[in-house]
């Protein structure tokens, strides 16, 4: 790496964990966020790469908050019935993402969420 011209520094927040934070990061956080499968669904604004429905089974999503171009998130069915994404707001495509099931969801320069 030549030519660095500003160095990344870090502070130790504890004696035994060294946290570093770089501005306007958008880097994965590896964590896993539950969330309520409702007809309007708000992902966390952390960047998590991983959502989990815990709530209403045969749930309808039409609409997930918490978008930007690019960003992907694993949607995760811990219900015991399946739940259908609708295509009335926010996402692309429909989809029925059975009990126990995972799905990619990417938001689109359509500014619509596209789940494969």
């Amino acid at each position: 790496m030549n030519g660095i011209a500003y160095p990344i520094s870090f502070t130790v927040s504890d004696a035994d964990v060294v946290a570093a934070e770089i501005a306007h990061n958008i880097g994965p956080d590896r964590t896993m966020s539950i969330i309520a499968a409702s007809t309007t669904s708000t992902l966390p604004a952390n960047i998590a790469d991983y959502a989990e429905f815990n709530t209403s089974d045969g749930a309808t999503v039409e609409t997930l908050v918490g978008g930007w171009f690019g960003r992907h998130v694993f949607l995760h069915n811990q219900t015991s019935g399946s739940i259908t994404f609708g295509t009335n707001a926010n996402i692309c495509n429909r989809y029925i993402l059975a009990k126990y099931a995972y799905v990619e969801a990417i938001y689109t320069p359509r500014s619509c969420w596209y789940l494969h």
